[in-house]
């Protein structure tokens, strides 16, 4: 029993409820709180012209119009060592880079995208056939420990072609196209998507065309042996006709299309987050991507190379838990998902009840504990007035007066909840009564023979 009175008695399966729905609705509540917050994220992208930034974009707004509490803003970079830095800084959220971007111990892959292409763009009237013919030649290779500077240093290692023999040119995309008409740089490399709108617009004007490092096709060429020393590169064929070069050239057709397809190599570009991005937030990024996918493809092509990450890739970067839920379209149900707070909720209730039913049981034998000291007291004062010597007057008043105040007493401890009024009081209340009778008589009996 609790320690409550009997008239209150029947407050106490209220008093459990409301402890009960204490306990589970406030996790709830933070619960709750947490699934409904909004969030502001920031996407770092590439550079201007690129497909970076358009599709960075297309997946802002594929997110947003899913999930109404997600919102992407888009930020340029000069490419992805800015973007990783910006990841490590903590000064985005999101970002699209090359795999195998330096850095990322607290990186997470969401998605590969699609495949990044090394274009090496030379003037038309260029002798140079193949990479070895570049050196001593003024090249743009990029901005510095942008995706691209990157990609042509392993290059230029793997075919012996050093820093020393060729002037490197550290410069955006757009910028590189404008010194390469003007002819102040002998040759562009650019890693970027397939028929980005800047490579585009610049092969537009006939004026350049695409260098190959190789014979496409040919089995067991040094481009093939590039990815036994960077796995992350792999030989990559640029199809004929992607590119329009105004005008009629040798080895292009009347409408300026190449003839023959481009040998070069490729490099996956990813979709990766910061780890500590809650799995929640993740999770609904990934699946407003891949749910959404027609519409994502239609505001811009590149994603229809958007796919699942497979056991075969080799991948820089951990699976972020948040996308891999969804990869594995883990669906628990909103009491599997939250068993661990449950458990603890019911076990803080049970813990909280057993404390109170101990307490309430303590409580029952401390008031027992007080009304046996009464019961004892009684049988001290009948034993004297039974079984002793013939107690005098005298005695008999104080046995009297010990009985009223021991009454008294009882009172007093009832009203203040440190007895209980169950039958243990009202057989003591009747054991009272009894001995102050017995005690009466007796003292009426001394003091008729007294008279």
């Amino acid at each position: 029993m609790f320690p409550f009175s009997e008239k209150h008695r029947h407050l106490l399966p209220i008093l459990f409820g409301l402890m009960v729905v204490l306990l589970v609705g406030i996790p709830w509540l933070l619960i709750y709180q947490t699934e409904s917050q909004a969030y502001q994220l920031s996407i770092s992208t590439g550079q201007q012209g690129g497909i970076y930034n358009p599709l960075a974009e297309a997946i802002g707004e594929v997110v947003n119009k899913d999930q109404p509490r997600l919102s992407i803003e888009s930020r340029l970079s000069d490419g992805s060592g800015m973007s990783m830095e910006r990841l490590e800084l903590g000064e985005c959220d999101l970002a699209l880079l090359q795999n195998g971007t330096p850095g990322g111990d607290d990186v997470r892959l969401i998605a590969p995208l699609y495949e990044e292409v090394l274009h090496i763009l030379v003037p038309v009237e260029s002798e140079a056939k193949q990479l070895r013919d570049l050196k001593g030649k003024r090249l743009a290779v990029g901005p510095e420990q942008s995706g691209t500077q990157q990609v042509v240093r392993r290059l230029f290692d793997h075919y012996g072609l050093n820093e020393g023999e060729f002037e490197p040119v550290f410069t955006g995309m757009a910028d590189a196209f404008k010194k390469l008409l003007a002819g102040e740089v002998d040759a562009v490399c650019v890693v970027a998507g397939v028929r980005a709108e800047g490579i585009r617009r610049t092969m537009a004007g006939g004026k350049v065309r695409l260098m190959g490092i190789g014979k496409a096709g040919q089995a067991g060429s040094e481009v093939e042996g590039l990815r036994l020393h960077y796995p992350n590169l792999t030989p990559y064929v640029i199809p004929i006709n992607t590119y329009p070069s105004g005008g009629e050239k040798p080895g292009q057709s009347q409408d300026g299309r190449p003839l023959e397809p481009v040998q070069t190599l490729a490099v996956p570009s990813l979709l990766v987050c910061r780890a500590d991005l809650p799995d929640r937030v993740v999770n609904q990024i990934t699946r407003a991507i891949f749910d959404n996918r027609a519409q994502l493809i239609s505001r811009h092509p590149a994603a229809g190379r958007l796919r699942a990450p497979s056991a075969d890739d080799l991948f820089s970067y951990p699976l972020h838990p948040g996308a891999d839920d969804y990869y594995r379209r883990h669906e628990p149900s909103f009491l599997v998902r939250y068993a661990d707070v449950i458990a603890l909720t019911m076990s803080l209730a049970f813990a909280v009840w057993g404390v109170m039913m101990a307490a309430g049981r303590w409580m029952v034998l401390k008031k027992k504990d007080r009304i046996d000291e009464y019961y004892v007291h009684i049988d001290e004062i009948l034993t004297k007035l039974q079984d002793g010597p013939e107690p005098s007057l005298e005695e008999l008043h104080a046995m009297e007066k010990d009985l009223a105040a021991l009454r008294h007493k009882a009172v007093q401890q009832l009203v203040a909840e440190k007895l209980q009024a169950n039958e243990s009081f009202r057989i003591f209340q009747t054991l009272l009564a009894s001995s102050q009778a017995a005690v009466r008589r007796r003292i009426d009996k001394c003091v008729a023979a007294l008279d």
